[in-house]
């Protein structure tokens, strides 16, 4: 294996690669180094409370309320930090702040997808961190790592890294996981871990691991130590692999046609069918018709004739789609007042074909 298989990257960075900032400044230079050859890497760091509880000098380090006040603290000094390590590299990075309510919102969360592929369009590196000051719940559980799973899964990514302080998962014979493509496998190696050490650090990151497994998304667990972290993960050199048996594409089509929205789809002409046929985007000007009630992130049918012919996931509603149909993409902003995207329908987020 080498790091040319793969296009875009998810990092996850814990706080414990924190204790050492000279080692998270080794993996910024490696991110900035792929992102310059043409990779896309998206960061999801933990570090903030960390950082913070260095300032506070007073009170139980196990209080909710002062880890909030210490993710308060901490969190622009982590961002000033990773600043000035890609700024070395002249790379430009982006804070984003999430808790769980963003992602289980379908507006939010298509929007915060869309903002994130513009990022990576313009190779600047997000930077995504639970929003502490304001969670509760996910505080109180380590929760970066099922964060890290859910953006994985959100942005198709072709390969999530766990960094943390060991070299991959250790088994109950001393020896270290090499490498499984069994979901099963990966569901015993939970319980074991989960007997020795309880809830969080490596069973928390197994569990994350199992959800992007299931919708095959390879994944790898491995040290933060060392000269070149990621290139001693990318080049095989080490960690525990997380295998896929079928591609991510076939997945991603399955996923667009189960989600689709019942009587929501939208009629298209001939010129329109050809290109989608071709691997083309969905433009307003190639809808003849809308039906039923849906917001931008819903799937919806595509029509043409009396057949549906494919899936997707609107960028926008049924009454915005409604009064562009049939209209070239550069007069959206002018009948709408503001313009959200050049297509109704991205070709990233279409799937040909019926439901089976």
């Amino acid at each position: 294996m080498t790091k040319k298989k793969w296009k875009r990257f998810l990092v996850k960075i814990g706080s414990s690669c924190w204790q050492d900032a000279k080692q998270v400044e080794k993996i910024c230079l490696e991110v900035a180094e792929l992102s310059e050859s043409g990779h896309e890497i998206i960061l999801v760091s933990s570090g903030a409370i960390h950082l913070g509880q260095k300032i506070l000098n007073s009170g139980p380090h196990n209080h909710i309320h002062r880890k909030q006040a210490a993710a308060a603290l901490g969190q622009p000094r982590l961002m000033h930090m990773y600043q000035d390590f890609f700024a070395k590299k002249n790379k430009e990075v982006a804070q984003v702040l999430l808790t769980h309510q963003d992602m289980n919102r379908t507006s939010s969360y298509h929007n915060l997808q869309s903002c994130l592929e513009s990022l990576l369009s313009h190779g600047i590196i997000p930077i995504i961190n639970e929003n502490d000051s304001v969670s509760f719940e996910e505080i109180t559980l380590g929760d970066n790592d099922h964060l890290a799973a859910r953006i994985a899964m959100m942005l198709e990514v072709d390969l999530a890294i766990y960094l943390t302080q060991s070299d991959g998962v250790l088994l109950e014979d001393g020896s270290y996981l090499k490498r499984t493509s069994d979901l099963q496998e990966i569901r015993k190696i939970k319980r074991m871990q989960k007997s020795q050490s309880g809830t969080g650090g490596m069973q928390s990151k197994l569990e994350a691991i199992a959800k992007i497994h299931a919708v095959n998304i390879p994944a790898v667990i491995a040290s933060f130590h060392g000269k070149s972290p990621l290139f001693h993960v990318l080049n095989d050199s080490g960690g525990s692999w997380f295998e896929c048996k079928t591609t991510k594409a076939k997945n991603q089509h399955r996923k667009i046609i189960s989600q689709a929205k019942k009587g929501a789809f939208v009629s298209i002409d001939q010129g329109a069918h050809i290109a989608l046929k071709k691997n083309a985007s969905l433009l307003p000007s190639g809808i003849t018709k809308v039906a039923g009630n849906f917001q931008r992130g819903d799937c919806i049918g595509i029509k043409y004739g009396r057949i549906i012919v494919g899936y997707g996931i609107s960028e926008y509603s049924a009454v915005e789609v409604k009064k562009i149909q049939g209209l070239k993409s550069t007069d959206i902003s002018t009948k709408l007042g503001y313009h959200v995207s050049n297509v109704v329908i991205h070709k990233n987020y279409l799937a040909m074909g019926k439901k089976t």
